[in-house]
């Protein structure tokens, strides 16, 4: 009973355990296949002894052991390196072997780009502060050059004081310490003054671009004072790229250059120095790159200025004080931020859309657009320079009264027919308290009657505003007559500021027909900018 309970309780698990004792017997009996008794009887024992190779093909330090894979002798066993002493000649001095401290100095790698910003004694706090504080972080090495002497450095500055504050000294002195300390470290060398503007990430790019192993001046060029020669050398105030072969050449002519060229400008008298010792002129354009830059007015606002010109431009001179290098920065981080959010929208919509061509051709016409864009712009500026205005409709009332003749009047004007015109008007809508009076809106008034009827002389009924005038709440012109008259009435209104009408040909061009002066002064040098009017030697 016992039994016949036990066996219906295993019979579920019976052709579980009949396979497992299945596999093992077949992989024991495996094993033992594979295994043998050891020996091969394709593999000589003398040829092993004596190092012979085996009938196999396979050198020694290849053969398979008893797992078959490579290091292993027939036994199983691990083949162990033979090691190589390091000999050294007894007869030759011993030298001591130097590591660099980095991977990169060994083998000859460089950094890409040094900046060198020159300062003074009235700048020092202001505008390299101002160069400090917006553009210092996107260089990974900039060094601030002085002429003071311990000269108090501010928080966060690395500053090198010459101690002498003549221009050419100080750029002859910078010059030389770039070359002793950096020259061996770094690819490219950009100079520039305290008082520019310059953006970092455009430079880096221009950098990445050129080859390193030409002797490269690259900047703004210009023509050498009194000098009709086709030579020219990089204004400081833009900036300049010295390449590092370039500065290699340079050094053993520079005492030479501090003794025999004279000059009061320290950015001429360096571009003289590699003009006559190295017969390398200054150039705004190499290898296809170009070193764009542009000259700010006087006054400038950075919110008004636009154009590619602008946006484009790697240096920008002179900053005048250091708040107008923040709005600059300021300009230059938005218009850095619309192009990073215009790519993000452009690849989006490619990887969504391939076929988004029909997108690229919106662009192209939005494009198009810019100037009249840059009207509205200008509108919108130009309104928020005045009080804010608020649109109300002026009611007019024209009426006119006929007084017929009086043949029993005694006096003389009731025995002649005569007629009145009154022109009256109001403000709609108007809740003020103080009710504006009906002249108060023109300028003038002009009343044209007929010609032939009242003569040259006296066919014009005119009122103009003076200082003095006295307002009212209408005009009322009377004449004598009992035939119907026509009248013209010409009302012009009071701007402030006054506007303008324009010439039908230059409202068509500018886009605008009646605008106060400086609106029409802004829209036609908008229209010279966005056109490229402009001769670059103006600017």
């Amino acid at each position: 009973m016992r039994v016949v309970s036990v066996l219906a309780f295993l019979r579920p698990a019976l052709p579980l355990l009949l396979g497992l004792s299945l596999g093992c017997s077949l992989s024991l009996l495996r094993v033992s296949w594979i295994q043998g008794d050891g020996s091969d009887s394709c593999v000589d024992p003398a040829a092993l002894g004596h190092g012979r190779q085996p009938a196999g093909g396979r050198q020694q330090g290849e053969s398979l052991g008893a797992g078959g894979g490579p290091g292993q002798g027939a036994k199983g066993e691990d083949f162990k390196p033979r090691i190589v002493p390091y000999y050294r000649d007894p007869n030759k001095p011993y030298k001591k072997v130097l590591r660099t401290r980095y991977i990169q100095t060994e083998l000859g790698f460089h950094e890409r780009l040094f900046v060198a910003v020159l300062t003074s004694k009235a700048t020092l706090n202001t505008l390299a502060m101002a160069v400090n504080k917006t553009v210092a972080h996107h260089f990974s090495h900039l060094l601030y050059f002085t002429g003071l002497r311990s000269a108090k450095v501010p928080h966060g500055m690395a500053l090198v004081s010459h101690g002498d504050e003549r221009p050419v000294w100080l750029m002859y002195e910078t010059v030389r310490y770039i070359h002793q300390h950096f020259v061996g470290d770094f690819d490219w060398f950009f100079i520039m003054q305290d008082d520019t503007y310059a953006q970092a990430e455009q430079i880096k790019a221009l950098t990445a671009h050129l080859s390193i192993n030409q002797e490269v001046y690259l900047g703004r060029a210009e023509e050498f004072i009194g000098g009709d020669e086709q030579a020219h050398y990089c204004h400081g105030g833009f900036g300049y790229l010295l390449s590092r072969s370039l500065l290699l050449k340079l050094h053993p002519h520079l005492d030479s250059c501090r003794n025999e060229i004279l000059s009061v400008r320290p950015d001429e008298w360096l571009g003289r120095c590699i003009v006559d010792f190295l017969g390398i002129s200054c150039v705004s354009k190499h290898q296809g790159q170009h070193y764009r830059s542009y000259e700010l007015a006087k006054n400038v606002d950075p919110e008004k200025e636009e154009g590619e010109a602008f946006w484009g431009a790697i240096a920008m001179h002179p900053v005048s004080e250091a708040t107008l290098m923040y709005r600059l920065h300021r300009k230059f981080s938005r218009i850095q931020l619309e192009r990073t959010n215009q790519e993000i929208v452009r690849l989006q919509i490619r990887e969504l859309v391939p076929e988004s061509q029909a997108y690229m051709d919106l662009l192209a016409f939005e494009r198009k657009l810019d100037q009249t864009i840059m009207r509205k712009r200008v509108d919108i500026q130009e309104a928020l320079k005045r009080p804010m205005k608020q649109k109300r409709k002026l009611r007019l009332y024209i009426s006119n009264t006929f007084n017929p003749a009086k043949s029993d009047a005694d006096d003389s004007e009731g025995s002649i027919a005569s007629w009145e015109l009154r022109v009256e008007g109001k403000l709609l809508d108007d809740l003020s308290k103080q009710k504006r009076k009906f002249s108060s809106f023109f300028k003038s008034l002009v009343i044209e009657l007929d010609k032939d009827l009242y003569g040259p002389d006296n066919h014009l009924v005119e009122w103009h505003r003076t200082p003095t005038t006295q307002e009212t709440d209408g005009f009322q012109v009377k004449r004598p007559g009992d035939v119907s008259v026509r009248c013209t009435l010409l009302l012009m209104l009071d701007y402030q500021p006054p506007q303008f009408k324009l010439d039908p040909r230059l409202a068509r061009l500018l886009g605008i027909h009646t605008q106060t002066r400086s609106a029409i002064i802004q829209a036609l040098w908008q229209y010279i900018k966005t056109n490229k009017l402009q001769d670059s030697h103006d600017k």
